[in-house]
């Protein structure tokens, strides 16, 4: 088992408004950094804003309004490759979302950084999307059941 980092965020937004929010081209540069994108065969490039670097990666599911997941490393070193679940759950009223990133090398401080990470971004998002509350680490790495 490796070290995950994980994010939980609720937003007054219905599903379907947070998933365009994270998954258009609008929302992917402002969730990642300035040029990332998704195309059409779910490959995916970014300059990471929140760490400067360079990513490559791969859509591995997209359900609309209810699940992405990627896997993303690196554009220098596909041997860091990492795993992330980004699940939406309807509240009423409201969504919420949880980010769970599972690197492929269990590093603490690479687990810490993930989940700084992911608070900044779930942050940004959430200013356009009206968020009820950022997001806030819950407790240490831990294992989600699955999505």
């Amino acid at each position: 088992m490796t070290d995950e980092a994980v994010t939980e965020t609720s937003f007054d937004a219905a599903p379907a408004e947070v998933w365009k929010s994270l998954t258009s081209p609008d929302g992917i540069e402002q969730w990642m950094g300035e040029g990332s994108v998704i195309d059409d065969d779910g490959e995916l490039w970014l300059r990471d804003f929140v760490t400067g670097e360079p990513k490559e990666g791969r859509v591995r599911t997209f359900e609309p309004e209810r699940l992405l997941e990627f896997d993303w490393w690196p554009e220098d070193d596909p041997s860091r490759t990492s795993s992330v679940s980004i699940v939406l759950e309807p509240l009423q009223p409201g969504t919420r979302v949880v980010v769970v990133e599972r690197p492929s090398i269990a590093i603490t401080a690479s687990v810490r950084s993930a989940r700084a990470s992911w608070e900044w971004r779930t942050a940004i998002v959430g200013v356009s999307t009206h968020a009820r509350t950022f997001s806030q680490p819950i407790g240490q790495p831990s294992v989600l059941g699955a999505c």
